[in-house]
C-alpha cells in the first residue's frame, strides 16, 4: 500500500501540475543528452525508450554497468517477435537532475562505445 502522505502529495501534483512539470523536465533534460537515440512513450511516463538491434542493447547494458550506470535488460520490455528488435527504457525518475544528467552522458558514450564497427576480417583483401 502507498503511504497516505505520499499519495497525498502525488495527488496534489497531479492535480497543480507539478508532476507534469517535473516529467517535462526529465524528458527535455534526456533529448537533449541523447536525440535522435530515444523515443518518449505517448502516454504520461517517466522513461524513455532508445530502440536498437538485440545484440547493440546487450552491448550497451555491459558497458553502461563499466560506467556505473546500472540499466534494466531489455528483454522485458520487448514486445516485437522480430528476432534482432530490442532496445533500452530507461527510467528518469529516481535521480537528481545533476546525477540524471551525468548517467544520461554516460549512456550515449556507452552507445557511442559500443556503436557497429567494421572489423579488419570482414573486409576483403584484393
Amino acid at each position: 500500500m502507498i503511504a497516505p502522505l505520499s499519495y497525498a502529495m502525488m495527488t496534489q501534483w497531479m492535480q497543480d501540475g507539478t508532476a507534469a512539470s517535473v516529467r517535462r523536465s526529465l524528458r527535455g533534460e534526456a533529448a537533449s543528452v541523447l536525440g535522435e537515440r530515444m523515443v518518449m512513450p505517448s502516454y504520461d511516463a517517466f522513461h524513455v525508450w532508445m530502440p536498437m538491434a538485440a545484440e547493440q542493447a546487450r552491448a550497451v547494458l555491459t558497458e553502461t554497468r563499466t560506467r556505473g550506470v546500472l540499466v534494466t535488460e531489455p528483454a522485458p520490455f520487448r514486445t516485437e517477435t522480430e528476432p534482432g528488435a530490442s532496445g533500452m527504457r530507461l527510467c528518469l525518475g529516481p535521480a537528481s537532475l545533476p546525477d540524471l544528467t551525468e548517467a544520461l552522458h554516460r549512456v550515449r558514450a556507452a552507445c557511442v562505445a559500443t556503436a557497429a564497427k567494421v572489423s579488419r576480417d570482414a573486409i576483403p583483401m584484393a
